[in-house]
């Protein structure tokens, strides 16, 4: 759990990239909003951050349990407004065409 909860706190400090990041991407195209709303989450998710450094203990509680499907939840909403907003409103095309010469 140390380990993921670093990786999170590196991406959050590349999104925001000391003001010159993809947030601030969004914030220069119009899209403040997006661009707030995932900084609220990843700082919503490192905030509650479980407090136990082994999943598999977690695994063996329903507390434990519910605390590690909040932080898939928080990941996987992250994910999403990056894979699905951001790439939208800022005209990025996700995908690979393996058909393409590439």
């Amino acid at each position: 759990m140390l380990s993921l909860k670093a990786s999170v706190e590196a991406l959050h400090q590349l999104y925001l990239a000391n003001g010159k990041g993809l947030s601030h991407l969004l914030i220069e195209s119009g899209h403040e909003v997006t661009a707030n709303r995932i900084n609220q989450r990843f700082e919503l998710l490192l905030e509650g951050w479980p407090k136990q450094n082994s999943m598999v203990a977690m695994m063996k509680t329903k507390e434990g349990y519910r605390e590690l499907i909040n932080v898939f939840n928080g990941l996987e909403y992250i994910q999403i407004a990056l894979h699905d907003d951001v790439a939208a409103e800022l005209g990025i095309v996700m995908g690979f065409n393996a058909t393409d010469g590439d």
